[in-house]
């Protein structure tokens, strides 16, 4: 009994583990994003509790190692970890937001830089972004996974340059996951 339990327990994290860190095996979109096949994928999923049959997804994306320099929000990146992207080489980015402390009412907010709307950066240079929160209807989706695929909420023509951050080194990305699977315990007391 207890090396079932022990058995049933391995093959749903071995399942969850080979779910959250993975290879793309093919293209595929993430809101407004098309990540490419050979994307090495770190992600989590709080709804994943191990069941063999579900399918691989995207949902609750942490970071991605791109196999090429990918272009998101307007910038060629190797790597991502939202809210900070690794440049492929040098680039003048945009656009760039400050923080304005004097807007809503004196709590700040971030706006548009009209005097510097872009910055130059360089190759390997981690960039960091301003996302805005999307809205959505919080209490008709309690309890369910957030979107994923297309209809993820991933819109990076949203996003404003922060600043570039030198000598940050790269962007780490878990590694693919490789184990295998738990041999099932010989015994079966029912």
């Amino acid at each position: 009994m207890i090396a079932s339990v022990g058995y049933e327990f391995a093959l749903k994290e071995h399942y969850k583990e080979s779910r959250s860190h993975f290879i793309l095996s093919q293209d595929a979109p993430y809101g407004e994003l098309l990540i490419p096949k050979g994307s090495l994928i770190s992600r989590y999923d709080a709804f994943d509790n191990g069941e063999p049959q579900l399918p691989l997804s995207l949902r609750g994306l942490q970071a991605v190692r791109f196999p090429h320099p990918v272009q998101v929000a307007g910038m060629w990146v190797t790597a991502m970890e939202p809210p900070r992207m690794e440049l492929a080489w040098d680039q003048q980015i945009g656009p760039v937001m400050r923080f304005d402390p004097n807007e809503e009412n004196g709590y700040g907010k971030w706006v548009y830089d009209t005097k510097r709307p872009t910055i130059t950066c360089s190759r390997g240079d981690i960039v960091l972004l301003e996302i805005p929160s999307i809205h959505y209807d919080i209490a008709k989706e309690f309890g369910k996974p957030e979107p994923d695929g297309p209809n993820a909420r991933f819109r990076p023509s949203e996003w404003g340059v922060q600043q570039c951050e030198k000598g940050q080194g790269p962007i780490k990305v878990s590694p693919a996951y490789t184990g295998t699977a738990p041999k099932k315990p010989w015994f079966q007391p029912y």
